[in-house]
C-alpha cells in the first residue's frame, strides 16, 4: 500500500507527517512524505480556476497541493473524508451540544466575558478556543454554527457596501434556511444527532466533498472516501450519543474498534485539521499579494465592499495584532474570482 503526507517547512504546528511517519511505519507502507515550502501566489488562481466560484476553505491548499504531488505515483487514492462526518469528530458538535444544557443567562454572561480574554497568535491555545465557545455559546443552534465555521458575522453590515445590501435585500432567516432545515427534520433527537445532521447535508456536502472532487480531479487524481460506504454510514447513524463522544474523546467508538490495530502515539493524539500555515504566508510570502489585491486601490473588491474596514483586517494582521488568516484567504479568492469574471465578460464583448 503507497501513502502519502505533506508537511509545511514554515510551521511545524501545522506539520502532522511525524504521526504518518509512524503509522506508515507501524503498518509498513511504502510511505511517500512531501515538505512543502510557500507555495506560489499562481496557486491562488489555479484554485480559483478549479472551483470556478469564490472558495473560501482554505485546506483546499494543501488538499490541492498533496493531490498534485500523489498524482506523480498513483492515479487512485483513498480518503478519511467523512470519518468526522459519522462518528462525531469535530470539537464544535461536542461544543454545539453541551451549549444546549448550559442557561441562557449563564451563556450570555459568557458571552460577555470572551472579550476579556487575552488574544493569542497560537490557533490552538486554551484562549482563542475558550473565547470561540463562549462568544457563540448563548446564540441559536443554527446561528452559534455558522459562528463557529464562517468567517464573518457581525461586521458584515461594515464590509459589504450600503447600496449592495440594499439592491440584495436578503432577510438573514433565509440564509439560514439550509442550516435550519436539517435541524428541523427530527426535532426530538438529541441536540448532537441533529447537528451531526445538519453538518452531513451542510458542510460535508457543500464544502468537503467539493474540496476533495476539484482539487484531486484537477491533477486527474480520482479519490475514493470509504467511511461514506452507505452500510457503514446506516450503521453509523443509529450509534448513541455516548460511544461517539464520551468525555473529552471524540470518535470514542472508531478509536476503540481500531485500538488493537494503531500505535498508542496515533489513537490518544488530538485532531489536527488539514491547515496551512496562512498567517506566516501572509505576513511574508504572500504579503505582495495582500498589499496589491486588498491594500491597493485597483482591486476588484471595492465594486462590492468598502475598502477601509476590509483593509483594517489587513493591517491587523500584518502587524500581528490578530489572525485573520481565514478571512483574508476568502477575501482573495472572492477577489480573483471577480477580477476573473469581469476578464471573462471583456472577452465576451469583444467576441
Amino acid at each position: 500500500v503507497q501513502t502519502f503526507s505533506i508537511g509545511f517547512a514554515d510551521d511545524p504546528t501545522y506539520d502532522e507527517t511525524v504521526f504518518a511517519r509512524s503509522a506508515a511505519d507501524h503498518f509498513g507502507t511504502d510511505h511517500t512524505e512531501f515538505r512543502v515550502q510557500a507555495e506560489s501566489v499562481d496557486l491562488l488562481d489555479q484554485l480559483v480556476d478549479a472551483h470556478d466560484q469564490p472558495f473560501g476553505d482554505s485546506s483546499a491548499i494543501p488538499t490541492f497541493i498533496v493531490s498534485r504531488l500523489t498524482k506523480e505515483q498513483v492515479t487512485v487514492a483513498l480518503t478519511g473524508d467523512g470519518g468526522d462526518e459519522m462518528f462525531a469528530g469535530y470539537l464544535r458538535l461536542a461544543w454545539g451540544a453541551r451549549a444546549e444544557r448550559i442557561p441562557r443567562w449563564l451563556a450570555k454572561a459568557g458571552r460577555s466575558a470572551s472579550g476579556l480574554l487575552p488574544w493569542s497568535p497560537n490557533h490552538k491555545s486554551l484562549q482563542r478556543r475558550a473565547a470561540r465557545f463562549l462568544d457563540a455559546c448563548a446564540l441559536p443552534m443554527d446561528e452559534r454554527m455558522l459562528r463557529w465555521i464562517g468567517y464573518f458575522h457581525s461586521d458584515l453590515d461594515r464590509i459589504i457596501r450600503p447600496d449592495v445590501l440594499e439592491s440584495a435585500s436578503i432577510p438573514q432567516d433565509k440564509l439560514m434556511e439550509s442550516f435550519r432545515i436539517p435541524l428541523r427534520r427530527k426535532p426530538s433527537a438529541s441536540a448532537l444527532n441533529r447537528l451531526l445532521q445538519m453538518n452531513f447535508e451542510t458542510y460535508l456536502l457543500d464544502d468537503l466533498l467539493v474540496k476533495a472532487d476539484r482539487c484531486s480531479m484537477a491533477h486527474g487524481l480520482e479519490l475514493r472516501s470509504p467511511f461514506l460506504d452507505s452500510a457503514l454510514m446506516s450503521y453509523a447513524a443509529r450509534l448513541p450519543d455516548g460511544l461517539r463522544v464520551k468525555g473529552p474523546v471524540m470518535k470514542w467508538v472508531l478509536r476503540e474498534a481500531f485500538k488493537d490495530l494503531l500505535p498508542e502515539s496515533i489513537l490518544t493524539r488530538g485532531k489536527m485539521g488539514f491547515g496551512v500555515p496562512l498567517p506566516l504566508w501572509f505576513r511574508t510570502h504572500w504579503r505582495p499579494l495582500l498589499e496589491e489585491r486588498i491594500l491597493g486601490q485597483e482591486s476588484a473588491l471595492w465594486e462590492w465592499l468598502n475598502p477601509e474596514p476590509v483593509r483594517a483586517l489587513a493591517r491587523e494582521h500584518l502587524d500581528g495584532t490578530a489572525d485573520h488568516g481565514h478571512r483574508l484567504w476568502s477575501l482573495l479568492t472572492l477577489e480573483r474570482w471577480l477580477a476573473g469574471a469581469s476578464n471573462r465578460a471583456a472577452k465576451a464583448v469583444e467576441a
